[in-house]
């Protein structure tokens, strides 16, 4: 015979189970350059692709603040860009509206430029190398240009060692000619056009 179901009162009440609920629908508002611009993201999404913002999260949880945190640095465009890539793991300059069309070219270059450096300020190497790579395939299509102001902003803003420096090197090296030399002589900052001189020696070695 089979044994008699014991009864909810029997077995006493159960406790109700608690919903899962998933961190990624944990956000954060990030406030973007000088503006102060409010960008929202998921909490999981950018501290899997950066340990700043693991760092600056744990911080801000700690001491029961709000989840804002602030970037007065890095401007509101290259922030957008930023978070596009911890969402789609691609470099995508068409969700920035860069007209006017004669400079575009330019102004992808510039904000591939301070796009690494705020990859080096979040300490995410994965989007350093994917914006050399991207700045690598354009050059060699002679779609990756500068003006000296984007020139010296990288210069000032990259440490000595970044590939992003040894990129713009490889490059000025190729294109050198004794009146490129002397032009840039005008508008590079010292240092810059000491590594440049260097750089053109070794090339004549």
């Amino acid at each position: 015979m089979a044994s008699k179901r014991k009864s909810s009162d029997e077995v006493g009440e159960q406790p109700t189970p608690k919903k899962f609920r998933p961190a990624y629908l944990d956000n954060i508002t990030i406030l973007a350059g000088r503006e102060e611009t409010p960008l929202t993201v998921h909490q999981d999404i950018i501290c899997a692709k950066s340990d700043f913002f693991k760092a600056a999260c744990s911080e801000t949880w700690t001491k029961g603040k709000e989840s804002t945190i602030q970037v007065r640095t890095v401007e509101t465009d290259v922030m957008k860009l930023y978070i596009h890539w911890t969402y789609k793991d691609q470099v995508c300059l068409d969700i920035i509206d860069t007209t006017p069309t004669t400079r575009k070219i330019h102004l992808s270059t510039f904000l591939l430029f301070k796009l690494y450096v705020a990859a080096d300020m979040f300490l995410d190497t994965g989007l350093k190398n994917a914006v050399t790579d991207q700045l690598v395939y354009m050059s060699c299509h002679r779609k990756c240009f500068a003006t000296p102001e984007c020139y010296n902003w990288t210069w000032e803003n990259t440490s000595p060692g970044a590939s992003l420096r040894k990129l713009i090197l490889d490059i000025s090296a190729a294109r050198a000619s004794p009146a490129f030399v002397e032009r840039a002589g005008t508008y590079l900052s010292k240092e810059h056009l000491l590594c440049l001189s260097v750089r053109l020696l070794k090339q004549l070695e």
